[in-house]
């Protein structure tokens, strides 16, 4: 069944990347990478991660219909992005990101930008976001999920967050050493000047896109850090720093970014296309293995992290 919903989700963010990229090559990368990628495979294989399969396919139907409300102005699919977003959002509260994103596919799409009409067409969304949040924030306090033993000064999580925003870009390009636990870093002290560093940068680099006004790369890079934003250890939830889970969607905006660097040359698509099968298909696979039981899953986390 999740194998079913991934496939489905496979599918949907090449309908969602062709009306984005109107290419249906780019297209078809971005849903390869998407498709095989070695860190997909724990959100697919832990039984457990399944609301995270379920809540993806509402929010790119929802990222869907919003993009032919933008490009075709018919008002039908205003309403279906309003439904997935809610089915999306009670699927799992990390879709409450929803409306982030549509902002961010109205900077992509629309010809001209009128922020009145931005604003006020986001309200039903935002205000069903609050009150998901306000839940799941009680929720997930009372349940203990929320916890108190992450729960560092704010500067110490704004440095921590830069390092896990770096651990994932790093995971996406080099997909080895994967765990299904990724413990806090030991050395503390480097990893925040290491994560400080990498939000100026990015920061700096948003900007400096921003104004050469190439707008597919700066979407692709927004979309990534929108849908981590709730996982990036800001509000401490739950144990670990980082999680293969958590870049489930995300993976799509680095994706984007990817794809955005290549010539417009079929040859090339080609041999792109053939390479990230072979190469994320061959990994994917060695990893599902490491996911058949308990034994082999803690015996691979106790490999990548002995004093863990």
């Amino acid at each position: 069944m999740s194998f079913l919903f991934h496939i489905i989700n496979g599918v949907l963010v090449y309908h969602l990347t062709t009306l984005i990229l109107k290419d249906k090559l780019k297209a078809l990368l971005c849903a390869l990478i998407f498709c095989f990628h070695p860190l997909q495979v724990e959100t697919v294989a832990w039984v457990s991660a399944k609301n995270n399969l379920v809540y993806s396919v509402f929010f790119l139907l929802g990222l869907i219909t919003y993009s032919k409300f933008i490009l075709e102005g018919i008002k039908k699919y205003y309403i279906y992005a309003l439904v997935f977003f809610i089915l999306s959002v009670l699927s799992k509260p990390s879709a409450i990101c929803f409306p982030l994103v549509l902002v961010l596919l109205d900077y992509l799409l629309k010809q001209k930008t009128d922020i009145k009409s931005i604003i006020v067409n986001k309200i039903p969304f935002i205000i069903i976001a609050i009150i998901l949040s306000i839940a799941t924030i009680y929720t997930r306090t009372e349940d203990k999920f929320i916890n108190q033993n992450h729960a560092y000064a704010i500067q110490e999580r704004i440095g921590y967050a830069g390092y896990a925003i770096l651990q994932y870009i790093y995971k996406f390009l080099i997909p080895i050493n994967l765990s299904a636990i990724y413990p806090y870093p030991q050395d503390k002290t480097s990893s925040l000047i290491i994560g400080y560093a990498v939000v100026v940068l990015l920061l700096f680099t948003c900007y400096k896109i921003y104004k050469s006004k190439r707008k597919l790369l700066l979407f692709g890079v927004l979309f990534f850090l929108a849908n981590l934003l709730l996982v990036l250890q800001l509000i401490p939830f739950g144990e670990v720093l980082t999680a293969d889970r958590y870049m489930y969607l995300p993976i799509v905006g680095l994706s984007l970014v990817a794809v955005s660097f290549l010539p417009s040359n079929e040859k090339y698509f080609k041999i792109a296309a053939i390479v990230i099968t072979l190469i994320f298909g061959t990994v994917t696979y060695t990893r599902v293995i490491v996911w058949k039981n308990s034994v082999s899953l803690y015996t691979n986390i106790l490999v990548n992290h002995p004093h863990s």
